[in-house]
Protein backbone atom coordinates (compact mmCIF):
# COMPACT_ATOMS: atom_id res chain seq x y z
CA UNK A 1 0.00 0.00 0.00
CA UNK A 2 -1.05 2.69 -0.66
CA UNK A 3 -1.54 1.06 -4.07
CA UNK A 4 -4.29 -1.54 -4.45
CA UNK A 5 -6.39 -0.61 -1.47
CA UNK A 6 -9.73 -2.39 -1.29
CA UNK A 7 -10.77 -5.91 -2.20
CA UNK A 8 -9.03 -8.73 -4.08
CA UNK A 9 -5.63 -7.02 -4.50
CA UNK A 10 -4.03 -10.40 -5.25
CA UNK A 11 -6.24 -10.84 -8.32
CA UNK A 12 -6.14 -7.22 -9.43
CA UNK A 13 -2.33 -7.04 -9.58
CA UNK A 14 -2.36 -10.03 -11.95
CA UNK A 15 -5.22 -8.62 -14.03
CA UNK A 16 -3.17 -5.45 -14.47
CA UNK A 17 0.03 -7.31 -15.32
CA UNK A 18 2.06 -5.97 -12.39
CA UNK A 19 5.57 -7.30 -11.77
CA UNK A 20 5.56 -6.55 -8.03
CA UNK A 21 3.11 -6.51 -5.14
CA UNK A 22 3.52 -6.93 -1.38
CA UNK A 23 2.03 -7.31 2.09
CA UNK A 24 1.42 -4.45 4.51
CA UNK A 25 0.74 -4.27 8.24
CA UNK A 26 -1.08 -1.03 9.02
CA UNK A 27 -3.13 0.66 11.70
CA UNK A 28 -6.92 0.39 11.47
CA UNK A 29 -8.81 3.61 10.77
CA UNK A 30 -12.32 4.42 9.57
CA UNK A 31 -11.30 4.60 5.91
CA UNK A 32 -10.50 1.26 4.29
CA UNK A 33 -6.76 0.49 4.14
CA UNK A 34 -5.83 4.12 4.84
CA UNK A 35 -4.08 3.70 8.20
CA UNK A 36 -0.42 4.43 8.90
CA UNK A 37 1.96 1.70 7.75
CA UNK A 38 3.68 -0.29 10.52
CA UNK A 39 5.67 -2.61 8.23
CA UNK A 40 5.62 -3.88 4.66
CA UNK A 41 7.43 -6.33 2.44
CA UNK A 42 7.67 -6.40 -1.36
CA UNK A 43 6.91 -9.55 -3.35
CA UNK A 44 8.07 -10.09 -6.94
CA UNK A 45 5.51 -11.46 -9.41
CA UNK A 46 6.97 -13.92 -11.92
CA UNK A 47 5.59 -14.13 -15.45
CA UNK A 48 4.37 -17.66 -14.78
CA UNK A 49 2.69 -16.79 -11.47
CA UNK A 50 -1.05 -17.40 -11.24
CA UNK A 51 -3.41 -16.49 -8.43
CA UNK A 52 -2.63 -19.58 -6.33
CA UNK A 53 1.17 -19.37 -6.62
CA UNK A 54 1.07 -15.67 -5.79
CA UNK A 55 -1.19 -16.44 -2.82
CA UNK A 56 1.48 -18.82 -1.47
CA UNK A 57 4.18 -16.16 -1.97
CA UNK A 58 2.12 -13.56 -0.11
CA UNK A 59 1.42 -15.94 2.78
CA UNK A 60 5.15 -16.63 3.11
CA UNK A 61 5.93 -12.90 2.96
CA UNK A 62 3.31 -12.21 5.67
CA UNK A 63 4.89 -14.80 7.97
CA UNK A 64 8.33 -13.28 7.45
CA UNK A 65 6.96 -9.79 8.02
CA UNK A 66 5.28 -10.72 11.31
CA UNK A 67 8.32 -12.63 12.54
CA UNK A 68 10.47 -9.55 12.00
CA UNK A 69 8.13 -6.93 13.48
CA UNK A 70 6.41 -8.75 16.39
CA UNK A 71 9.43 -8.71 18.76
CA UNK A 72 9.62 -4.93 18.39
CA UNK A 73 5.88 -4.54 18.88
CA UNK A 74 5.97 -6.67 22.06
CA UNK A 75 8.36 -4.12 23.53
CA UNK A 76 5.81 -1.42 22.91
CA UNK A 77 7.72 0.13 20.03
CA UNK A 78 5.28 0.32 17.11
CA UNK A 79 6.72 2.41 14.30
CA UNK A 80 4.29 3.90 11.80
CA UNK A 81 4.56 5.97 8.65
CA UNK A 82 1.65 7.85 7.01
CA UNK A 83 0.62 6.58 3.59
CA UNK A 84 1.23 8.84 0.63
CA UNK A 85 -2.31 9.62 -0.50
CA UNK A 86 -1.19 10.77 -3.93
CA UNK A 87 -0.08 7.18 -4.67
CA UNK A 88 -3.27 5.57 -3.42
CA UNK A 89 -5.40 3.42 -5.73
CA UNK A 90 -8.57 1.56 -4.82
CA UNK A 91 -10.11 -1.54 -6.38
CA UNK A 92 -13.53 -3.03 -5.70
CA UNK A 93 -14.56 -6.63 -5.31
CA UNK A 94 -14.44 -9.08 -8.20
CA UNK A 95 -17.36 -11.28 -9.25
CA UNK A 96 -17.31 -14.60 -11.14
CA UNK A 97 -18.85 -12.91 -14.20
CA UNK A 98 -15.79 -10.62 -14.40
CA UNK A 99 -13.95 -13.60 -15.85
CA UNK A 100 -15.71 -13.23 -19.23
CA UNK A 101 -13.03 -12.89 -21.93
CA UNK A 102 -13.15 -10.07 -24.46
CA UNK A 103 -11.18 -11.39 -27.44
CA UNK A 104 -10.89 -7.84 -28.82
CA UNK A 105 -8.47 -7.02 -26.00
CA UNK A 106 -4.66 -7.39 -26.39
CA UNK A 107 -3.46 -10.96 -25.89
CA UNK A 108 -1.46 -9.94 -22.79
CA UNK A 109 -4.66 -8.62 -21.19
CA UNK A 110 -6.52 -11.88 -21.87
CA UNK A 111 -3.60 -13.99 -20.62
CA UNK A 112 -3.35 -11.90 -17.43
CA UNK A 113 -7.05 -12.44 -16.78
CA UNK A 114 -6.53 -16.20 -17.08
CA UNK A 115 -3.67 -16.00 -14.58
CA UNK A 116 -5.63 -13.80 -12.18
CA UNK A 117 -8.67 -16.05 -11.79
CA UNK A 118 -7.17 -19.52 -12.29
CA UNK A 119 -8.24 -22.32 -9.93
CA UNK A 120 -9.33 -22.31 -7.17
CA UNK A 121 -10.86 -18.99 -8.32
CA UNK A 122 -13.82 -19.21 -10.77
CA UNK A 123 -11.73 -18.95 -13.95
CA UNK A 124 -11.67 -16.96 -17.20
CA UNK A 125 -14.34 -18.13 -19.63
CA UNK A 126 -15.84 -17.72 -23.09
CA UNK A 127 -18.56 -19.30 -25.22
CA UNK A 128 -18.79 -21.47 -28.30
CA UNK A 129 -22.40 -20.88 -29.27
CA UNK A 130 -24.35 -21.45 -26.07
CA UNK A 131 -21.67 -23.69 -24.52
CA UNK A 132 -19.56 -22.09 -21.83
CA UNK A 133 -15.96 -23.18 -21.36
CA UNK A 134 -13.29 -22.13 -18.88
CA UNK A 135 -9.59 -21.55 -19.57
CA UNK A 136 -7.35 -22.58 -16.68
CA UNK A 137 -3.92 -21.97 -18.18
CA UNK A 138 -2.58 -20.25 -21.29
CA UNK A 139 0.43 -18.73 -23.00
CA UNK A 140 0.95 -15.79 -25.33
CA UNK A 141 1.65 -16.30 -29.03
CA UNK A 142 2.61 -13.06 -30.82
CA UNK A 143 1.27 -13.99 -34.28
CA UNK A 144 -2.50 -14.02 -34.87
CA UNK A 145 -1.95 -14.69 -38.61
CA UNK A 146 -4.28 -11.80 -39.50
CA UNK A 147 -7.32 -13.53 -37.98
CA UNK A 148 -10.19 -11.56 -36.49
CA UNK A 149 -10.42 -11.47 -32.68
CA UNK A 150 -12.16 -14.54 -31.32
CA UNK A 151 -11.28 -16.68 -34.36
CA UNK A 152 -9.86 -20.15 -33.79
CA UNK A 153 -6.49 -20.19 -35.55
CA UNK A 154 -5.70 -23.85 -34.88
CA UNK A 155 -7.05 -26.65 -32.71
CA UNK A 156 -3.83 -28.59 -31.99
CA UNK A 157 -2.48 -26.56 -30.30
CA UNK A 158 -5.69 -24.62 -29.54
CA UNK A 159 -5.00 -20.98 -30.39
CA UNK A 160 -7.48 -18.11 -30.52
CA UNK A 161 -6.85 -14.69 -32.08
CA UNK A 162 -6.91 -11.58 -29.89
CA UNK A 163 -6.43 -7.92 -30.87
CA UNK A 164 -2.67 -8.15 -31.36
CA UNK A 165 -1.67 -11.79 -31.08
CA UNK A 166 -3.03 -15.20 -30.19
CA UNK A 167 -3.76 -16.96 -26.93
CA UNK A 168 -2.75 -20.60 -26.73
CA UNK A 169 -5.09 -22.49 -24.41
CA UNK A 170 -3.01 -25.00 -22.47
CA UNK A 171 -5.76 -26.45 -20.29
CA UNK A 172 -9.47 -25.81 -20.07
CA UNK A 173 -12.85 -27.22 -19.16
CA UNK A 174 -16.11 -27.45 -21.08
CA UNK A 175 -19.11 -26.68 -18.86
CA UNK A 176 -18.88 -28.72 -15.66
CA UNK A 177 -16.61 -31.33 -17.23
CA UNK A 178 -13.07 -32.27 -16.32
CA UNK A 179 -9.97 -30.18 -17.03
CA UNK A 180 -8.27 -31.31 -20.25
CA UNK A 181 -5.49 -30.22 -22.59
CA UNK A 182 -6.32 -27.51 -25.13
CA UNK A 183 -6.50 -29.86 -28.14
CA UNK A 184 -8.91 -32.14 -26.26
CA UNK A 185 -11.00 -29.13 -25.27
CA UNK A 186 -11.27 -28.15 -28.94
CA UNK A 187 -12.48 -31.66 -29.77
CA UNK A 188 -15.01 -31.62 -26.93
CA UNK A 189 -16.38 -28.25 -28.09
CA UNK A 190 -16.40 -29.30 -31.76
CA UNK A 191 -14.10 -26.43 -32.73
CA UNK A 192 -12.37 -26.16 -36.10
CA UNK A 193 -9.92 -23.61 -37.49
CA UNK A 194 -11.86 -20.52 -38.56
CA UNK A 195 -14.65 -20.89 -36.00
CA UNK A 196 -15.50 -17.73 -34.04
CA UNK A 197 -15.95 -17.69 -30.28
CA UNK A 198 -18.75 -15.39 -29.23
CA UNK A 199 -20.37 -13.45 -26.45
CA UNK A 200 -22.70 -14.98 -23.85
CA UNK A 201 -26.00 -16.20 -25.30
CA UNK A 202 -28.89 -13.76 -25.00
CA UNK A 203 -30.67 -14.04 -21.65
CA UNK A 204 -34.05 -13.27 -23.17
CA UNK A 205 -34.38 -16.90 -24.22
CA UNK A 206 -34.94 -15.83 -27.84
CA UNK A 207 -32.91 -17.94 -30.24
CA UNK A 208 -31.23 -16.06 -33.09
CA UNK A 209 -31.51 -17.71 -36.48
CA UNK A 210 -28.02 -18.64 -37.69
CA UNK A 211 -27.55 -18.20 -41.44
CA UNK A 212 -24.56 -19.57 -43.35
CA UNK A 213 -23.84 -17.79 -46.65
CA UNK A 214 -21.25 -19.34 -48.95
CA UNK A 215 -20.24 -16.67 -51.45
CA UNK A 216 -21.15 -13.87 -49.08
CA UNK A 217 -19.01 -11.27 -50.86
CA UNK A 218 -21.09 -11.44 -54.03
CA UNK A 219 -23.92 -9.11 -55.02
CA UNK A 220 -26.70 -11.20 -53.47
CA UNK A 221 -24.72 -12.26 -50.40
CA UNK A 222 -23.69 -8.68 -49.68
CA UNK A 223 -27.21 -7.25 -49.77
CA UNK A 224 -28.75 -10.23 -48.01
CA UNK A 225 -26.21 -9.87 -45.17
CA UNK A 226 -27.14 -6.21 -44.79
CA UNK A 227 -30.84 -7.06 -44.55
CA UNK A 228 -30.27 -9.85 -42.02
CA UNK A 229 -28.01 -7.77 -39.77
CA UNK A 230 -30.61 -5.02 -39.69
CA UNK A 231 -32.84 -7.54 -37.92
CA UNK A 232 -31.89 -8.42 -34.33
CA UNK A 233 -32.83 -12.08 -34.58
CA UNK A 234 -30.21 -13.15 -37.17
CA UNK A 235 -26.58 -14.24 -36.82
CA UNK A 236 -24.68 -14.44 -40.13
CA UNK A 237 -21.74 -16.74 -40.92
CA UNK A 238 -20.02 -16.27 -44.25
CA UNK A 239 -17.16 -17.47 -46.43
CA UNK A 240 -15.74 -16.14 -49.69
CA UNK A 241 -12.39 -15.66 -51.40
CA UNK A 242 -12.58 -11.88 -50.89
CA UNK A 243 -14.16 -9.32 -48.59
CA UNK A 244 -14.08 -6.02 -50.48
CA UNK A 245 -17.89 -5.76 -50.77
CA UNK A 246 -18.61 -6.77 -47.18
CA UNK A 247 -15.78 -4.96 -45.38
CA UNK A 248 -18.29 -2.76 -43.56
CA UNK A 249 -19.66 -5.82 -41.73
CA UNK A 250 -16.36 -7.34 -40.54
CA UNK A 251 -16.52 -5.80 -37.07
CA UNK A 252 -20.24 -6.35 -36.63
CA UNK A 253 -20.81 -8.54 -33.52
CA UNK A 254 -23.32 -10.78 -35.34
CA UNK A 255 -21.25 -11.27 -38.50
CA UNK A 256 -18.65 -14.06 -38.59
CA UNK A 257 -16.51 -14.22 -41.73
CA UNK A 258 -13.72 -16.47 -42.95
CA UNK A 259 -11.83 -15.58 -46.11
CA UNK A 260 -10.98 -18.64 -48.17
CA UNK A 261 -11.88 -21.06 -50.95
CA UNK A 262 -14.78 -23.41 -50.17
CA UNK A 263 -12.94 -26.26 -51.90
CA UNK A 264 -10.16 -25.98 -49.30
CA UNK A 265 -12.11 -25.18 -46.13
CA UNK A 266 -14.42 -28.19 -46.21
CA UNK A 267 -13.99 -28.85 -42.47
CA UNK A 268 -15.10 -25.31 -41.57
CA UNK A 269 -18.10 -25.59 -43.90
CA UNK A 270 -19.14 -28.98 -42.51
CA UNK A 271 -18.95 -27.61 -38.97
CA UNK A 272 -21.13 -24.57 -39.77
CA UNK A 273 -23.63 -26.52 -41.88
CA UNK A 274 -24.36 -28.52 -38.71
CA UNK A 275 -24.37 -25.41 -36.53
CA UNK A 276 -26.55 -23.09 -38.65
CA UNK A 277 -30.30 -23.09 -39.17
CA UNK A 278 -30.21 -21.89 -42.80
CA UNK A 279 -27.52 -22.60 -45.43
CA UNK A 280 -27.35 -20.48 -48.62
CA UNK A 281 -24.78 -21.68 -51.20
CA UNK A 282 -24.45 -18.61 -53.43
CA UNK A 283 -21.05 -19.39 -54.91
CA UNK A 284 -22.51 -20.57 -58.21
CA UNK A 285 -24.73 -17.51 -58.64
CA UNK A 286 -23.15 -15.00 -61.02
CA UNK A 287 -22.62 -11.40 -59.96
CA UNK A 288 -24.47 -9.00 -62.31
CA UNK A 289 -22.37 -6.66 -64.47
Amino acid sequence: MPAYRGRAPLNWVLVNGESETGVTLHRMVKRADAGEIVASQRVAIAQDDVALTLHHKLCQAARQLLNSILPTMKCGDIPSVPQRESDATYYGRRRPEDGLIDWHKPVSTVHNLVRAVAAPWPGAFSYNGSQKFTIWSSRICPDAQGALPGSVISVSPLRVACADGALEIITGQAGDGITVQGSQLAQTLGLVAGARLNRPPATSGKHRIRVLILGVNGFIGNHLTERLLNEENYEVYGMDIGSNAISRFLLHPRFHFVEGDISIHSEWIEYHVKKCDVVLPLVAIATPD
